[in-house]
């Protein structure tokens, strides 16, 4: 776990089957929340065309929502650099999130 901009962020590696990474943070639940999966849709698609790859989801879970990046990191491929542009991507696009939450 790490803090950036006053905000949480949680850094996991599960273990299991899958060689993903999971980047996540929370917003409390608002209004204004409800018209962001447009614009998950659109960060989707900016992902996947600047190469970085990964899916960010926006849920509603136990009435707060979670902002995730869940990213495949197959160890034999792994790469800090690329390691590093997803979690600036998600921290940027977080930001964006929380200015239009709460701002």
């Amino acid at each position: 776990s790490f803090t950036y901009k006053g905000l949480d962020f949680t850094l996991q590696v599960p273990e299991g089957l899958s060689h993903n990474i999971i980047l996540q943070t929370w917003f409390d639940q608002d209004r204004k929340a409800a018209g962001i999966s447009a614009r998950i849709v659109e960060w989707n698609r900016s992902l996947q065309e600047i190469g970085i790859g990964g899916q960010l989801t926006f849920r509603n879970i136990k009435g707060k929502f979670a902002f995730t990046l869940t990213r495949e990191m197959k160890p034999e491929k792994f790469c800090k650099k690329d390691l590093k542009h997803a979690m600036e991507y998600y921290l940027e696009m977080s930001i964006k999130l929380h200015n239009t939450i709460n701002v």
